[in-house]
């Protein structure tokens, strides 16, 4: 070999060795940019899921309290309609009673709501078939203060009467009663089914 090709071969070689040091750093440095991404990713990933677990937390506490509210409405909605359905059936009851049972829960409520009227008693035709014969007596004891005759056309109504006194009519029949005391007969009822 000559000196030049000495000198060319040489160069090469060099060339060669700083080439594969340039080729080698490079290399290095990607595989470095190839973990640092890595390890980003990974990073990303990792918040991504704590992100996704964070989200499906909040949407699992989202279900679940929707649920408890869904649950929560139709129990009141069924305790409403159960409430509801007692009261019907007490009225029911009292629409029902016995003949002599019937009279005397008349006479009960005249007591209670004639005070010193001066009218006309007004039935159910029901409660107008069952009157024994001396009602007007048992009613003038009853309520000794009102003087009350009794009307031989019936109204519609269930139960009950109405007082009518001239022009001025109270509304003493079952129907009545139990809409003016229905809170009250909700709240009784609502202790006496849910909280014994």
């Amino acid at each position: 070999m000559t000196g030049i090709e000495k000198i060319i071969a040489h160069i090469q070689a060099e060339s060669e060795a700083a080439a594969k040091t340039v080729t080698d750093a490079a290399e290095a440095e990607v595989q470095e940019m190839l973990a640092a991404a890595e390890q980003k990713a990974k990073l990303l990933a990792a918040n991504e899921d704590e992100l996704n677990e964070a989200k499906l937390n909040e949407a699992n506490t989202a279900a679940q309290s929707a649920a408890r509210l869904a649950k929560r409405r139709v129990l009141l909605s069924k305790r409403g309609e159960l409430i509801a359905q007692v009261i019907a059936d007490a009225q029911k009851q009292l629409e029902e009673l016995p003949d002599g049972e019937a009279v005397a829960f008349l006479l009960k409520l005249a007591a209670q709501c004639a005070g010193k009227a001066e009218g006309e008693m007004q039935l159910c035709e029901k409660d107008l078939a069952r009157l024994p014969a001396d009602f007007a007596e048992q009613l003038k004891k009853a309520a000794p203060e009102a003087k009350l005759t009794i009307s031989k056309t019936p109204v519609p109504i269930s139960g009950g009467f109405i007082l009518r006194c001239g022009e001025i009519e109270q509304n003493c029949s079952l129907e009545s009663l139990f809409y003016a005391a229905r809170e009250k007969l909700q709240d009784i009822a609502q202790k006496t089914l849910f909280c014994a």
